[in-house]
């Protein structure tokens, strides 16, 4: 809707009333003498009806019309502007977490960001994520007094989500017809590469800091056989270009496996290997700088690991007579230990061997054992659930003895040979799957077919790896540069233009009212003296 930048000026439209009542009195001339009336009856009409009801001239709507016209034209109207937005692409790397000078290098640039919308008249912005996947925020003239919250509000939420380890997404090509600003350190040399293929029209520099630390990876590797702990190692990188000392430690919750020192060369990686004792549920690195240097990026000086039951095998409680096979699958899993019931640790996974699925308990793996069979000459079996990605192929090279799926055996197929289920999951508050095969007739029973196999159901029914022998955890080394590089723009992006508040519409009322007024005194000097008012004697 249009605004009035003076609409005290409204208060002229009283003189619309002022202009009818002037042309309506314009019609009674000073009286004449004549000798008849009647001789001027049909040139005057009726004298006393027009009395009685006084018409104006014709000419007072016209006249009324200038008069309204110049009225809002003085009174300004304006519209608002729809000036496109400026697209605003920040840089959210983890080097733009930076501290200097007590505050981030984010909050620097918010500064300058909205120091440079101020000055060229920017009235509306968009703020997208380079590496964010499609996080944007807009900014418009009407909430310019909260801006500054409102970035800061969205860049805490990315920080949260900690783009840095997710998987990179692909930097956007900039459309050259709009308007394009760059927010970034220029720590990052991608970007670095990405910016002067891009038609930026303004790059809004932050950072000088270049020394950081960080830790870039920690791994534990089970012990050998069944025992308790294992060993691990923490990888530190010295991202600066200064030599560095530092110290590093290892806990495990109050206590503390390793700790020592470090000389750390500039762009250099050090790993630090080191022993874990017991059981222990998490581990966590630390990192600290022994110079006078200040530690701009704090954010990678630590690592953290849960290990859960890394170290420690599932407990298995198998019922029934099962086949020797199965037996031996399970003694040779690194994954699992059978235990006996009642065990000190309650069992997390059943196999049964049994002519009826036991009811309740863990996680069931079920071999039935009576049902009819049939006998199925080798070939390829293949995973259907999508859990082994690339590698869905089971090679069977000897024949092997399907069994008829009993009737508790209902449910979705894992396995499948021939287009017979050779493994079937029952989903539910425990999760069972069925195993329709015989394995103790044939050589099939004591090949390594068998215990991948054996192993891929139990994974499946407890949703996790269990054949995998080192937990770790990992952030790129390329995160942990905070050095501050040179971004070269290419020039041919969109002329920045400041946006106007709003745009005026009194050169649109102007106009009309000056070709109305020419044409109202062309007709004036074109028109005859107003005939005298008569009257008879």
């Amino acid at each position: 809707m249009p605004e009035l930048a003076a609409p005290w000026a409204l208060l002229g439209l009283a003189l619309i009333p002022l202009i009818r009542w002037l042309h309506l009195f314009r019609l009674q001339g000073p009286p004449v003498a004549v000798s008849a009336l009647f001789l001027w009856q049909a040139l005057v009409g009726d004298q006393r009806g027009a009395a009685r009801n006084p018409r104006p001239e014709p000419q007072w709507w016209w006249r009324a019309g200038i008069a309204t016209l110049l009225v809002l034209a003085l009174a300004d109207p304006r519209l608002p502007a729809s000036a496109p937005a400026t697209e605003v692409w920040w840089d959210d790397a983890p080097s733009m977490q930076a501290v200097e000078q007590g505050r981030t290098r984010d909050a620097a640039a918010i500064e300058g960001l909205l120091a440079a919308a101020a000055g060229t008249g920017v009235a509306a912005l968009d703020l997208h994520s380079l590496r964010g996947g499609g996080s944007m925020l807009a900014l418009r003239d009407a909430d310019r007094a909260g801006w500054q919250d409102a970035i800061a509000r969205w860049l805490d939420g990315l920080a949260a989500a900690d783009h840095a380890r997710s998987a990179p997404h692909p930097l956007p090509n900039l459309d050259p017809q709009r308007v394009h600003w760059l927010v970034s350190d220029g720590a990052s040399a991608d970007l670095a590469a990405w910016a002067a293929s891009q038609p930026l029209n303004r790059v809004i520099a932050v950072g000088a800091a270049t020394e950081n630390l960080a830790l870039t990876r920690l791994a534990v590797r089970a012990a050998p056989g069944r025992g308790p702990g294992g060993a691990g190692l923490v990888l530190v990188h010295n991202a600066g270009r200064h030599n560095a000392p530092a110290e590093i430690e290892i806990v495990a919750g109050e206590r503390v496996l390793h700790r020592t020192r470090l000389d750390l060369a500039p762009d250099s990686t050090v790993q630090v290997a080191f022993r874990v004792a017991g059981e222990p549920r998490d581990i966590e690195a630390r990192l600290r700088r022994l110079d006078a240097t200040p530690e701009a990026l704090t954010g990678d000086d630590s690592l953290r690991l849960t290990l859960a039951s890394f170290t420690r095998p599932i407990g298995v409680l198998v019922t029934g007579h099962c086949p020797a096979a199965v037996e031996r699958a399970l003694s040779a899993h690194p994954g699992l230990v059978r235990v006996t019931a009642p065990a000190a640790s309650p069992a997390q996974l059943q196999i049964a061997c049994t002519e009826q699925a036991p009811p309740g308990g863990p996680p069931l793996l079920w071999l039935p054992t009576a049902s009819g069979s049939t006998l199925v000459a080798s070939g390829d079996a293949y995973w259907l659930d999508g859990a082994a990605g690339g590698d869905a192929r089971l090679p069977i090279t000897t024949q092997v003895r399907v069994l008829a799926p009993p009737g508790q055996a209902a449910g979705r197929t894992l396995l499948a040979i021939d287009g017979r289920p050779l493994a079937v999951l029952q989903s539910g508050a425990r999760p069972a799957v069925t195993l329709l095969l015989d394995p103790g007739d044939g050589p099939f029973a004591g090949s390594a077919a068998f215990a991948r196999l054996f192993a891929g159901l139990t994974e499946r029914l407890l949703d996790r790896d269990l054949l995998v022998a080192v937990a770790a955890t990992a952030r790129p080394r390329s995160s942990s540069n905070i050095a501050p590089g040179m971004l070269a723009t290419r020039a041919g992006g969109a002329a920045v233009r400041p946006a106007q508040a709003s745009a005026s519409m009194t050169a649109w009322l102007l106009w009309p009212a000056a070709l109305l007024l020419a044409w109202d005194l062309s007709a004036v000097a074109r028109r005859r003296p107003l005939a005298a008012t008569t009257a008879g004697r």
